[in-house]
């Protein structure tokens, strides 16, 4: 398991990230490009979890050769970025090498989330190095993708919305963002929402923070059938009035895409049944 940090340290600062801005932007592209148009898979990895991320090649490997080399990654110190040269991986983004002197990976996760969304115009699904692909989740996802915004497992954290809710929650573990105007319009307000917490708050990462923003905007949940959806009612720049729409896959539709294990839960003690498996 790697060693990052688990709280935010509040949003990076603006020139700090502004002089990066150009080159993920550039380096998005290239990779978009080169891979052909479609879903834009995204992953965050340092050092410590380059070999989780070997085991995510391999996997995909025995699915279709050229699948490692679409995975996208962005390096979190440079020993990572060295190392997957060395390897000759694809190229990873390697500028945010000193992200834990001035940001928390959560708040670096929904920046780079913001920026290839709403200003490469990518559908970028964001998949935890240890979400080990079964298959090609994209074809399926791109079909959710043509009637919502936002595709995500679903996961039971925070605790607080579950149960406010009686309804599960997005888990940011494996969670697809449309480049639709309306879902960068709920980024933006993460990123408001980042700023403005105190960076101390038990728990407080990305995950915390997209559901607590759907909170504030009122989402109403439909959770009749297997798979649950939420609509979400915005009203964006320019006071156009939009619906984002949320779908939050059943798990056994997870278990066809892909394996983790933290989605695995443990054992029930004898005599009992398992319960249902959620990510955090």
């Amino acid at each position: 398991r790697g060693k990052i940090p688990l709280h935010n340290k509040g949003l990076p600062p603006k020139d700090w990230y502004e002089s990066r801005r150009p080159g993920l932007i550039a380096w998005a592209r290239q990779r978009h490009s080169s891979n052909g148009p479609g879903i834009f898979p995204l992953v965050f990895s340092n050092v410590h979890y380059l070999p989780v991320v070997a085991a995510q090649w391999a996997a995909m490997s025995r699915i279709d050769a050229i699948l490692p080399l679409q995975l996208n990654i962005v390096c979190l110190d440079n020993a990572s970025a060295l190392r997957l040269e060395r390897f000759n991986a694809p190229p990873c983004y390697g500028n945010m090498t000193t992200w834990h002197e001035v940001s928390g990976l959560w708040a670096l996760r929904i920046v780079v989330l913001h920026t290839l969304v709403g200003d490469v115009g990518l559908n970028v699904l964001m998949t935890d190095s240890d979400a080990i692909w079964l298959q090609d989740p994209r074809p399926p996802l791109s079909a959710f993708l043509e009637t919502h915004d936002i595709v995500a497992q679903r996961g039971s954290f925070p605790l607080d919305l579950s149960q406010k809710w009686e309804a599960d929650t997005i888990c940011m573990g494996f969670a697809l963002f449309s480049n639709r105007s309306q879902t960068v319009d709920v980024l933006a307000r993460l990123l408001v929402k980042f700023s403005v917490t105190d960076p101390s708050f038990p728990r407080f990462d990305d995950q915390w923070g997209i559901n607590h923003v759907l909170d504030d905007a009122g989402v109403v949940w439909d959770t009749a059938d297997a798979t649950q959806t939420g609509d979400v009612d915005l009203l964006l720049d320019g006071g156009q009035a939009a619906t984002l729409k949320v779908l939050l896959l059943g798990m056994s539709t997870c278990v066809f895409f892909y394996d983790s294990p933290r989605r695995r839960p443990p054992p029930p003690p004898a005599g009992t049944t398992a319960a249902s498996a959620t990510a955090r």
